[in-house]
């Protein structure tokens, strides 16, 4: 499948800011960036997978939706569709394990995306409400952990003239409240009289509360909702942005019944295309004509 040159892209991509925001997961971005390329087409385990498929129809729909996948990011406003840390350490995997790319190549991959096709999504996410059953449970045993964030760092200090002082070590902690605490080690004397620090030797940092609240939100979006573990933090990732979370695996979508209260929209490249498509420079809403019929208007809206 010939995917479109470096001066197209330039050329087709749209800057439209009407478009929605979209999230990819990890099978989604997959497809777009690994899946369509000619050496992983030709590979063993790429052809097995193709093989393995219920009838033509089935291989020609994947190959659409890979496809489409492509066009998604070669032409969507890389300020509207994002990529979370999570996807891209997935598709690392997938790359170099079960395709075989040299992990260099992988990264280049990736960095090539970044900020080109994709902006980069950190996790926010609302604290998660008391849950039920096992997830309760779990809960009540974790500690509520009132420091939400400590950051440390060591250095060497220095004088005015360059001298070197001593090891000091300084941080914050951020509290619950907003509050904050500012930690230092090492002499008075030497934080008197430095002037400079030098490079930090060590950095560390300490989230107790975001590890707790980004496990108890995906558990509970999990045993809730029926979906995997690892479909739950991309559904986690997604909330609260207001984005479609752009996806090709058929289990993952059959749990996103339009009634499912708390859960953002999920739809296929394909089915993106065919509502988005016609916003798109140039239009792409004609692709894929034989595809199911498209999803109502107010999907992701």
């Amino acid at each position: 499948m010939n995917m479109t040159s470096e001066s197209e892209v330039r050329i087709e991509r749209t800057r439209n800011f009407a478009l929605t925001r979209l999230y990819y997961d990890a099978n989604s971005y997959i497809a777009g960036t690994v899946e369509t390329l000619s050496e992983v087409q030709a590979h063993p385990n790429y052809l097995n997978l193709m093989a393995n498929l219920p009838n033509e129809a089935a291989r020609q729909g994947r190959h659409e939706g890979e496809e489409a996948m492509a066009i998604l990011l070669s032409r969507w406003n890389p300020q509207l569709a994002f990529v979370s840390l999570h996807t891209l350490l997935e598709m690392l995997d997938v790359a170099t394990r079960r395709y075989g790319i040299p992990l260099q190549r992988a990264i280049d991959l990736i960095i090539d995306g970044i900020d080109r096709d994709f902006t980069l999504l950190p996790a926010e996410f609302e604290m998660v409400r008391p849950s039920r059953e096992i997830i309760q449970r779990i809960e009540a045993k974790l500690p509520e952990a009132w420091e939400y964030a400590k950051v440390r760092y060591r250095a060497m200090a220095r004088d005015a003239e360059g001298k070197e002082l001593g090891m000091v070590s300084m941080g914050e902690v951020v509290t619950s409240g907003a509050g904050h605490i500012t930690i230092q080690g090492g002499s008075p004397e030497t934080f008197k009289a430095a002037k400079s620090l030098d490079t930090p030797q060590s950095h560390t940092i300490r989230d107790a509360k975001f590890e707790r609240e980004l496990f108890l939100g995906a558990a509970q979006i999990a045993f809730e909702h029926n979906i995997h573990a690892a479909d739950a933090l991309h559904v986690l990732y997604c909330m609260g942005g207001g984005m479609v979370l752009v996806t090709s695996d058929a289990k993952l979508l059959g749990r996103f019944p339009r009634a499912a209260a708390g859960l953002p929209h999920a739809l296929t490249p394909i089915a993106v295309l065919r509502t988005w498509g016609r916003f798109l420079c140039p239009p792409a809403s004609g692709l894929h004509s034989n595809s199911s019929s498209p999803p109502g208007n107010n999907q992701g809206r």
